[in-house]
């Protein structure tokens, strides 16, 4: 895979998501999962707890503005039927609830 551009970045990643790490790096590369695992890479499947862990973790370390969640899904509200599997009352009352969370990160009164 060396041989390819963005290696550094898919190799990085990749090795996150082994290490149950959430990075910019990781993120790319499970975008790109079913490509990647089209050329052969072994992509490790996230499950939806995990995923309510880093979005936890992300909220208490402050890389989320739960302030600013609001204003940018205000931006692309309008824009939501074009994703038929998207369900945009579900989407905003988590963006939502996401947003109001308090300052501590705690999501249904446990630690992140």
């Amino acid at each position: 895979m060396s041989a390819l551009p963005g290696h550094e970045l898919v190799e990085a990643g990749l090795d996150d998501l082994r290490r149950g790490r959430w990075s910019a790096e990781a993120y790319v590369v499970l975008e790109a999962r079913t490509r990647l695992r089209q050329l052969g890479h072994d992509v490790p499947e996230r499950g939806f707890e995990q995923d309510l862990a880093d979005v936890d973790s992300m909220v208490a370390a402050r890389v989320v503005d739960p302030d600013g969640l609001s204003r940018l899904f205000a931006l692309i509200e309008d824009e939501l039927f074009r994703f038929p599997a998207v369900d945009p009352p579900s989407l905003r009352a988590a963006v939502l609830g996401l947003a109001s969370r308090p300052e501590d990160g705690l999501r249904h009164g446990t630690p992140s």
